[in-house]
Formats: structure tokens, C-alpha cells, sequence
């Protein structure tokens, strides 16, 4: 068994509660991490007998940033094969039992006339969950254009991209399959060689499982070696239309993809989808099994381990909010992009490594605190993930129950335990399962000194981000209103440039959503909808804030 990374500390807030840790190697990041620009060693923080500062702080500075991608990216120098010993209660990972039974779980103990052991053991450690192996593919998937236009100046620019795409993955990948889809007002999957394009429309465009057959149904092409000439042909071909029956297309391109996983789906256009399933150019009614539809279609995407990307041409309104959709988990992004960017952006995404399908994140907490933020208000926070590349990250936020004030000064140490599971592409189901044993104090200077602001940028994004395309804006706005609070609190405080530069660049980037927000003006742009989604599945670094 691997033993794990040291921890740094210095936790928590006003309230004695913990706050985050830090991962040695920047995979787990916490609110209060020492060693970071502008803040000391905890020995350096240590106050004499009576001189804490007890001052209540607003907000919540326990914020726990995990970098998934780079936790599951490095390569593991021990495996321990088949299901880790568990509590039955909680699912925490021990090796303080017999008989593969936590007898004393500390994660699912009260306490109420006694403070638990701090567990032993799984500080790090990775599990081989099954042995099933499928054969592995190179190229891990096909990759699908999915396309539609609907004006000539935006035609010439999406062709351009998606030729010099070809052209390049000709060089560096000629052995993977490149699926070309058309969209007007007829879906056309364009054939190659002896098979012949397959063509969709009127009724069949808005039968659900006719669509779905049929996406099932078609052939894997072979490689793009044998293919290129025919697909540049068809894209030389690809014509403007006022009708865009993108949601049928959509739907095509993900059945097709879902029976190889690792395949990607690009989908570029530049205008509202307005036919056949999926319509977003209808009334409130029709709208809202629009956005079921794309929610739904998004989540057997990454059920599949197909990543799926939205390229909007910028200048154009697309409904980005609800494509959006389609994205989530996935692994994919949202995108706005201007004709002489197109290439790149598509080359981009077309190279957003895969690293792993089926993710779910688990925080376990002991029974005196409680996670925030979160539809269960528990000991326990989950986040189901999907599909992850090397950006993806999520944060989480929690704090102590009413009635753990005293016990956790008594103590000041806590165990948090961290659960990863996973899938990789060889097919293997894995665990990752981390603990650390944290500190706690009530000197909100020590909080204060070494609060990371991109910390708890990057989980207020998150959460409003996420709360805000749930319908749920007031409470986005309560949240940042919280937290916010506490971070100008800690610039006072700290007095770093760096940290004021990146609120200013936060401040700025977020504004024009939250006076929407506070207007009650819930009409979002194509700009906001790529903002938010960024934010909500964790892709900062496309912001250039962490």
C-alpha cells in the first residue's frame, strides 16, 4: 500500500470548524492551504495561550478543491486488487477491522459520550474493482462532425475548420474513424466507399426510437486513411439552411458513438435548432421537453463514454443554455468561437484527452459535521462526474453540525476521507481512496493568512453556476453574496496583489449574469451560457484563474 503524500494544515474558520488541506502534488487543494504565495507554515501560525483571534468570520472558508484529472492521470506504482474492506453504513475504506467488517466505523460514529479514534490506514491507496478487461483501441472511439449552417459566411469558415482538422489528423491519427454528419432540413449521415449516405427527414425526425435505431444500426467507418477523400469531398459540399434539425442530428451522432466508448462528438452550427426533436424555436411548453430531451441526451452520452462538445460561430444565437445540456459530464465544453478561430478551438477539443468514464467523487465527513451546499445535508457529499479529461475538477464545501463546537476544539484533529471511482479505458473498474487527519482552531487569523482565494473562486463558480442553470438563481445570488464576504475579508487581510487581481478578473467576468440575477432578468446569452458551463464543470483554467 501506498502511504500517502503529506498533508499540510491550518484549519479552519471563526466557527472551529476544518477547513481544506492540500494535496503534495496539487491534487487536492484546500481554502486554507499553507505553502501557497502569501501565506506562512503553520508553525509560524501558532499564537500564544489567549491571543487567538476569535472574531467571526463571514461566509465559509471549508472548501476542499479536488483536481480529478490529475489524480486519475498519474501513473500508480501499487495496486491492491478486489473490494477494499468497508463500513456497511457508510462506505468508508478502513483496515482497522476483521472479517472485511468495519466494526467501529469514525465516519458513522456519534459523539455524543466519546470522540472516536482517528482511523488508521487508506491513506492512499488504489483498488482494482473488477478484472473484466475489454480490448483496448488506440484511437479510443470514433470521432463525429456533426454539422449545420445557416448562413454562407459561416459555411465557408466550418468547412475550413473541419478540412484543415481532417488534414491533420490524416498526420498524427490516420488510423481513426471520422463519422461526418449533416443537418437542414434533412440529417444526413455521409457514407464512404461502397456504403451509401443515409438520409433522414420529415416524420422520422421527431421519432425518438426510429432515430435511435438507426443510430445504432449504422456501420463503423474505417479508418480516415481510407476515408479522407470522400469526407473532404462532402464537407466541400456542406450548404446553408434556414431549417435546423440539430436535436435529430444530435441524437443520430450520440447512438452511433455510444457502442465505442471513447468516441467524441463536435457539433457545429450557427443558429437556433428548429425542427424535429429538440425544436428551441417554440413555445414554453414544447421548450421545457426541449430541455428534458437534451438533458437526457447528454447523460446517455456519458453513460457511453462519449464526450460531446458545442461550437457556436460567434455573432450568431444558438440557445447555448440549453445545448449546454448536452455537454454536462460528458467531458465536453462549450464554445464560442470567431472564423479564424474555429480550427484551433476544434483541434482543441478534438485533443481534450480522456481519461476515464463512470467518475463519481465521495467526501466523507465524521458524524459532528455536515456537507453544504449539497441536496443532502449528511456527513457525505457525492458528486457523479462521468467522463473525465485532465482539466476536470470539483470542489466541495461543508462545515460542523450545530452541536460540535466544543468537540472539535477538544480535539483538533479530524479524518476526512476522499473516495474516487472510476473507469478506465482498458475497461477495468478502479477505487482510489484517500484519508487525511486535519486540524481545526478558532483563529480566523490563521484562516485568514492562508485562505487560497482561487480556491474559493473556483467553488462559488460552481455553485452558482450550477444553482443558476437549475432555475435556482436567487440562491446563486444569496451564495455569492456569502461568500464574497469572506474573500474581500481575506484580501483585506492578506493584502496580496495577486489574489486582488484575480477577484478583479472574477468580478469581471461574472458581472453581467449576476445583474441579470438581481434585476430578475433570466434571459441568458449565448456568452453567458459558455461562461457558466465552464465554470460549472470545473474548467477554470480556460479562464486563466487558477
Amino acid at each position: 500500500m501506498k502511504r500517502c503524500p503529506e498533508y499540510e494544515f491550518v484549519l479552519s474558520s471563526s466557527s472551529s470548524l476544518v477547513a481544506s488541506s492540500r494535496f503534495c502534488h496539487d491534487h487536492l487543494a484546500g481554502s486554507s492551504t499553507p505553502g501557497s504565495e502569501g501565506s506562512h507554515r503553520p508553525s509560524e501560525l501558532k499564537s500564544r495561550p489567549g491571543d487567538e483571534d476569535k472574531h467571526v468570520l463571514p461566509g465559509n472558508p471549508n472548501v476542499l478543491l479536488v483536481r480529478v484529472g490529475s489524480l486519475l492521470s498519474e501513473e500508480q506504482c501499487e495496486c491492491v486488487e478486489g473490494e477494499p474492506t468497508h463500513c456497511s453504513h457508510c462506505g468508508s475504506v478502513l483496515e482497522s477491522c476483521y472479517d472485511n467488517v468495519v466494526k467501529e466505523c469514525y465516519f458513522c460514529q456519534p459523539w455524543d459520550s466519546h470522540v472516536p479514534q482517528l482511523p488508521v490506514g487508506c491513506e492512499d491507496c488504489l483498488f482494482l474493482l473488477s478484472s473484466h478487461v475489454r480490448a483496448p483501441s488506440p484511437d479510443r472511439g470514433l470521432l463525429l462532425f456533426c454539422i449545420g449552417t445557416s448562413q454562407p459566411l459561416s459555411t465557408q469558415s466550418v468547412q475550413n475548420a473541419v478540412l484543415k482538422c481532417v488534414q491533420s489528423l490524416s498526420r498524427t491519427h490516420p488510423d481513426i474513424g471520422v463519422v461526418l454528419l449533416t443537418f437542414s432540413h434533412v440529417v444526413t449521415v455521409h457514407g464512404y466507399g461502397d456504403i451509401p449516405s443515409r438520409v433522414l427527414e420529415g416524420q422520422e425526425l421527431s421519432n425518438s426510437t426510429y432515430l435511435r435505431e438507426v443510430g445504432l444500426s449504422l456501420p463503423t467507418p474505417p479508418p480516415l486513411c481510407h476515408t479522407q477523400a470522400s469526407l473532404q469531398r462532402d464537407i466541400y459540399r456542406l450548404q446553408e439552411s434556414d431549417i435546423i434539425a440539430l436535436g435529430p442530428a444530435a441524437l443520430v451522432s450520440i447512438m452511433m458513438a455510444s457502442k465505442h466508448p471513447g468516441s467524441k462528438v463536435l457539433l457545429l452550427t450557427d443558429g437556433v435548432a428548429n425542427a424535429g426533436l429538440g425544436s428551441l424555436n417554440c413555445d414554453t411548453r414544447t421548450l421545457v421537453s426541449s430541455s428534458i430531451f437534451y438533458q437526457e441526451l447528454g447523460e446517455t452520452a456519458a453513460a457511453h463514454g462519449v464526450s460531446v462538445s458545442v461550437v457556436a460561430v460567434r455573432g450568431t444565437d444558438c440557445r447555448l443554455e440549453e445545448l449546454g445540456r448536452l455537454t454536462d459530464n460528458t467531458g465536453g465544453k462549450v464554445v464560442i468561437s470567431g472564423s479564424d478561430e474555429l480550427f484551433v478551438e476544434c483541434l482543441h477539443l478534438i485533443e481534450d484527452k480522456n481519461i476515464a468514464t463512470h467518475c463519481t467523487v465521495t467526501l466523507l465527513l465524521p458524524t459532528v459535521m455536515r456537507m453544504r451546499g449539497e441536496r443532502d445535508a449528511g456527513h457525505c457529499g457525492t458528486r457523479v462526474l462521468g467522463n473525465i479529461i485532465e482539466e476536470s475538477e470539483v470542489t466541495f464545501q461543508y462545515g460542523e453540525t450545530e452541536k460540535a463546537h466544543e468537540a472539535l476544539l477538544q480535539v483538533r484533529k479530524v479524518s476526512v476521507q476522499l473516495q474516487v471511482s472510476f473507469r478506465r479505458w482498458d475497461g477495468l473498474s478502479m477505487l482510489r481512496v484517500l484519508t487525511a487527519t486535519l486540524d481545526t482552531t478558532e483563529d480566523s487569523s490563521q484562516v485568514l493568512s492562508s485562505i487560497s482565494v482561487s480556491v474559493l473562486l473556483h467553488n462559488l463558480g460552481q455553485t452558482t453556476a450550477a444553482l443558476t442553470l437549475r432555475g435556482r438563481a436567487i440562491e446563486a445570488l444569496r451564495e455569492r453574496e456569502k461568500q464574497e464576504q469572506l474573500i474581500l475579508r481575506a484580501l483585506e487581510y492578506r493584502q496580496d496583489v495577486k489574489d486582488q487581481l484575480m477577484y478583479s478578473q472574477w468580478l469581471q467576468m461574472t458581472k453581467l449574469i449576476f445583474n441579470k440575477i438581481c434585476t430578475q432578468t433570466y434571459s441568458f446569452s449565448d456568452i453567458d451560457a459558455v461562461l457558466m458551463y465552464t465554470m460549472k464543470n470545473g474548467y477554470y483554467r480556460r479562464l486563466s484563474l487558477c
